[in-house]
């Protein structure tokens, strides 16, 4: 982003920060909450808000809705943002977040304020149980949280078909990728059970947990244009790429020796999430005390490389050097259409905010009320850029 560019940009963010979104005004009511297919909606209650639905994904294997809670917002058009929180038990910034960001829309549609551009639909907890009891994996088939190590365990994050797939496309193969010993899984630890079952099972998307099942199914359904995954990230040394920040995987890929996109889109993705950086930026620079407010942007983008003498970021793009477990992350699925659900391509973003404990890198520990200042800097980036599609 140059020097103009952001001049720009930042005047644009202080004017929505304001609340200069326009005036309020009457929207088109949709006839019923949309999407019925993957989404079972709850019946309007006593304190309903116009343009606001609340319901659960839909288990497309039992037909039945899950326990994954989700919420629409009717934008001004019908293209569909999504904004997830909640994949991994131990990082509960994400789930902040997702909630921060809620709070805040429920109250701007409730004064009939100025809506989005983009509809959006909101899965603030995805693994609910989980999250709650602070467990990193989910079982594939036994009751979760796992307790034990010795247990079934596979990572919520590699577990998603493969690029280019759909849901219906991971059943239809799944009998030919099993292993013909094993059948399923073994009693293993997540990374002990890739390295038994060698490369041609290593993809953990042969068995979706119920959870990943039914967002991959109403992805599916809604056809978003973009997405945005908010997770924790602990804090390490070297960080680049591979620490708190903002993270995209760009349609396309990108070459990880020059750190660029190889396609137009890739690059419009890379401007994208830097947008949603400097706006988040925006939101820490206002914290009025100057020590917590230093304290505060030494630690939310350690993986961007962020300079805080030019305000700006170094990458966009996680490490290809970082320890990754084998499997399909939502990064890699996201960024690639999905020609037998008609899904196009996505903007895939992904939110590290950092957890409270520093590790051994000798930076300070942040406190519950700092880490959900950082969370709600990253709500109101959200609201502000993302789902303005900017």
């Amino acid at each position: 982003m140059t020097l103009d560019e952001r001049g720009s940009f930042e005047r644009e963010m202080r004017a929505l920060s304001h609340g200069s979104r326009g005036p309020a005004r009457e929207y088109e009511k949709l006839a019923a909450p949309p999407f019925s297919a993957c989404i079972q909606w709850d019946a309007p209650g006593g304190d309903a808000i116009a343009g606001v639905s609340t319901g659960k994904l839909i288990d497309p294997q039992t037909k039945v809705a899950s326990s994954v809670i989700a919420l629409f917002f009717e934008g001004q058009t019908r293209e569909v943002a999504v904004v997830l929180g909640g994949v991994h038990g131990s990082e509960p910034s994400g789930v902040r977040t997702t909630k921060a960001l809620v709070a805040a829309m429920r109250k701007e549609y409730k004064a009939a304020a100025a809506r989005p551009k983009l509809s959006v639909l909101v899965i603030p907890n995805l693994f609910a149980v989980k999250v709650t009891a602070k467990n990193e994996f989910g079982e594939v088939d036994g009751t979760r949280p796992a307790t034990s190590p010795s247990k079934r365990q596979v990572e919520p994050n590699r577990s998603l078909p493969r690029p280019g797939e759909s849901y219906r496309d991971v059943e239809n193969r799944k009998p030919q990728l099993f292993d013909p010993d094993q059948r399923r899984f073994p009693k293993q630890s997540p990374l002990d059970a890739l390295k038994a079952l060698g490369e041609k099972t290593a993809l953990v998307s042969d068995e979706l947990l119920p959870e990943n099942r039914a967002l991959v199914h109403a992805i599916g359904c809604v056809k978003p244009s973009r997405l945005v995954s908010v997770h924790d990230h602990w804090a390490k040394r070297p960080a680049r790429g591979d620490e708190a920040g903002g993270f995209v995987d760009p349609r396309g890929g990108f070459d990880s020796v020059i750190d660029a996109p190889f396609t137009p889109e890739g690059r419009d993705d890379d401007l994208s999430t830097e947008r949603l950086l400097q706006a988040t930026l925006m939101q820490l620079r206002a914290v009025p005390a100057k020590k917590l407010r230093d304290k505060l942007l030494a630690r939310a983008f350690r993986g961007n490389l962020f300079d805080s003498a030019t305000s700006s970021f170094e990458t966009v793009h996680y490490s290809f050097t970082a320890a990754r477990v084998r499997g399909t992350s939502l990064g890699m699925w996201g960024p690639v259409a999905v020609a037998s659900d008609a899904r196009p391509a996505m903007l895939t973003i992904t939110v590290e905010n950092p957890q409270g404990d520093p590790g051994k890198t000798g930076l300070p520990a942040l406190k519950a009320a700092e880490l959900q200042t950082i969370a709600e800097a990253w709500a109101s980036a959200i609201r502000g850029v993302f789902l303005e599609g900017l």
